[in-house]
């Protein structure tokens, strides 16, 4: 006698199949980066993650949309990339210079490509993004009491620098940490999300930059722009809450390292003060681009033109892409935002103030400090573009249908 198989035993043989895409692993990796970059200082694990990385990007491009535009650029990318390398002076003393600017360039394109693949996926891996966020803020939860995360610089005051110690590492993981707690708002509706905005403006106020404060406060007020019902309770409060927070960096570390800024006493004027020595810099490497021939303005003068000439790089994406790349560069650099910006907004009605912040979370990190270089404040800001185009394109009043005429 042949036995079948029961109905309910299928089903729940078919519930426990689980299938692991590419796409699963490609943005599942990307979403570990701000734990891994938060718990170690510069070791192997974040390597050997950007290795991974970089291969499922490439198999991604195998087999998934590219758009005939993306490819020509692709080809505009190599051609420059090798003029570059073939201007660059080894060895290097910053090996991963070699690899920001082309993934940059290729991660926003393939976004753009693949936005509705991209939104997809996060919405229909809601307690993953739950797990990144709850372990990430556990983690440097626990590390506010440890003694050992807080270093000390400028006038011997002291900072918080979690695990990894610095705070150009601590920034960008908790920028990304604000950006998958704004998914979570605008894919799920979970307004008590904006809690998860508390820690990283602890590690902000508690740090040693400035710039990063400035971005994580555009992405705080997009958080309460979306857990406020209407807008007059958001402008109601929005005041308060920034005087509080002003309040805050007084009495906080980032209160003493804008107090060591605006001492008169201390070397330099008054920008070198507030750029942290960076305009003297800016001038140094522009300086040095503008004696160089006409050919290496137009397609770069080597990956660590900057280095060479003021011994750091440039930390202005602007400047730093411009003297490693060219002009050429600094043009696809400029494009690649321009059609993220395009590819997330276009048909939408999005808010000014939301576009501000938006455009300021990129503007201001990219100018005063740099974007394309820290791999987590890049890795997560194509997503908040399409995430924010996304949501935003469900709220379009739907069109009157007309009455049909016989």
């Amino acid at each position: 006698m042949r036995i079948l198989p029961h109905k309910w035993s299928d089903r729940m043989l078919s519930k426990r199949t689980i299938r692991i895409t590419l796409t699963d692993l490609y943005l599942g990796v990307i979403c570990i980066f701000p734990v891994a970059t938060t718990v170690e200082n510069g070791g192997v694990v974040n390597k050997v993650l950007f290795a991974v990385l970089i291969a499922l990007h490439l198999g991604m491009m195998c087999c998934k949309r590219l758009t005939k535009q993306t490819v020509l650029l692709l080809f505009l990318l190599v051609g420059n990339y090798a003029l570059a390398v073939v201007n660059t002076t080894f060895p290097m003393e910053n090996i991963n210079l070699l690899f920001y600017f082309p993934f940059f360039l290729m991660y926003t394109y393939f976004i753009c490509d693949n936005t509705d693949t991209v939104v997809d996926w996060f919405r229909s891996h809601k307690a993953y993004l739950y797990a990144v966020v709850l372990v990430w803020t556990l983690l440097v939860g626990i590390s506010i009491f440890v003694p050992h995360c807080y270093y000390t610089k400028e006038g011997g005051n002291v900072y918080f620098g979690s695990f990894c110690q610095s705070v150009f590492r601590l920034g960008p993981a908790a920028v990304f940490i604000q950006v998958l707690a704004l998914m979570l708002q605008m894919f799920f509706g979970k307004k008590g999300a904006v809690v998860f905005h508390l820690i990283p403006m602890y590690c902000y106020l508690m740090g040693s930059s400035r710039t990063y404060l400035v971005v994580g406060l555009c992405l705080f007020v997009i958080a309460w722009y979306l857990f406020c019902a209407q807008k007059t309770v958001f402008w109601c409060t929005i005041i308060p809450l920034m005087v509080a927070v002003v309040a805050l960096v007084m009495v906080s570390a980032m209160g003493d390292k804008i107090a060591y800024t605006l001492d008169e006493s201390h070397y330099g004027d008054f920008w070198f003060r507030i750029t942290s020595s960076r305009s003297l810099l800016w001038e140094k490497d522009m300086t040095a681009y503008a004696e160089m021939p006409l050919l290496n303005q137009l397609i770069g003068c080597g990956l660590e033109f900057t280095i060479q000439v003021s011994g750091v790089w440039g930390h202005n994406d602007f400047i730093e892409v411009i003297c490693s790349f060219g002009v050429l560069g600094l043009l696809q650099y400029l494009y690649s935002v321009k059609h993220l910006f395009r590819n997330s907004y276009k048909g939408r009605r999005i808010p000014f103030v939301i576009k501000l912040c938006v455009f300021m979370t990129w503007f201001f990190n990219a100018f005063f400090n740099m974007h394309y270089v820290y791999f987590c404040a890049m890795l997560c800001y194509p997503l908040l573009l399409v995430v924010i185009g996304s949501y935003f394109q469900k709220k379009q009043p739907q069109p009157k249908l007309e009455k049909m005429v016989a």
